[in-house]
């Protein structure tokens, strides 16, 4: 079995504190993304659970307090049209950049 130093132990420890001490704020802004991803896309609950194929009960609960499991993230973002990355993190990810036709055939 490898030895792991005393150090890394530690910065993992105080990693794993801050992270447990952060993820209510995490999980309150991911939220009020879904929310602002729904409205931005002018849904109502009904309509977008419809859309996931759930019922409007359960998809309220993923605007108040749970947060949306993986296998919903990918049709939300379809139908709200939101990156996967914004929804998760809050922020967006650089697209690479098309070539215009006239540059690839230059």
């Amino acid at each position: 079995m490898p030895k792991v130093s005393h150090d890394l132990t530690a910065d993992f420890s105080d990693k794993h504190r801050m992270a447990k001490g952060s993820g209510s704020d995490y999980k309150q802004d991911f939220l009020k993304r879904t929310k602002t991803a729904r409205e931005g896309a002018r849904f109502t609950q009904e309509e977008i659970a419809r859309i996931l194929q759930i019922t409007q009960d359960v998809y309220k609960q993923y605007e108040t307090r749970s947060l949306l499991p993986h296998r919903l993230i990918g049709p939300f973002c379809a139908a709200t049209r939101v990156s996967e990355s914004w929804l998760i993190t809050g922020q967006e990810t650089a697209k690479p950049r098309r070539q215009s036709t006239e540059a690839k055939t230059a």
